[in-house]
């Protein structure tokens, strides 16, 4: 369908992420999968920790662990990327509890914005999960993360030094970019 679109600045990428939001409903459906990342203020952009050798790591640039599941979103099945408060207060919810978070609904209440956003959880309705419906998500998870890995990688490669080595190893004059710091 074909739509007249009047205001160009509004339009945004699709996210592979479903979003929450303050109320969202969500449930977890397939086992944890954690990456690694950096945040470049600078570049308002994210890009791969690679552990050791990492560029942004030896410039003191700290990583952040990402923590994603395959589930749903108030009823929206996708790729849930949890922020690490809430991430935490799960793993003290079902250890409190004594059964797995994928057994339950989890409402989450969110305030504030950009680096002041706060989170809160609360268990909501009992779910069940089966062990082929995770192992049939895991699937799911792990083919979207790898997209996702690679995205980060490929940032990774274009905003760090180790990224600009073809301008160092010619002949030639590098750009005067390559030598700005980042």
């Amino acid at each position: 369908m074909a739509e007249l679109i009047t205001n160009e600045q509004k339009e945004k990428q699709a996210s592979s992420f479903l979003k929450i939001e303050d109320g969202s409903v969500i449930t977890l459906k397939s086992n944890l999968v954690k990456t690694r990342t950096h945040f470049l203020r600078e570049e308002r952009s994210s890009v791969a920790c690679i552990g050791e050798g990492c560029f942004f790591c030896q410039n003191g640039i700290p990583y952040r662990n990402e923590y994603f599941y395959w589930g749903t979103i108030n009823g929206e099945k996708g790729l849930v990327r949890l922020p690490a408060t809430v991430f935490f207060d799960l793993n003290e919810s079902e250890r409190m509890l004594k059964k797995d978070k994928q057994n339950f609904e989890w409402i989450i209440s969110k305030s504030g914005s950009g680096l002041k956003t706060r989170y809160s959880v609360t268990r909501g309705s009992d779910v069940k999960v089966t062990e082929k419906e995770i192992e049939e998500n895991n699937k799911k998870l792990l083919e979207k993360i790898e997209a996702y890995d690679k995205t980060m990688r490929e940032k990774y490669d274009e905003l760090s030094v180790e990224g600009k080595k073809e301008f160092f190893e010619t002949e030639e004059e590098p750009p005067i970019e390559a030598y700005e710091e980042r």
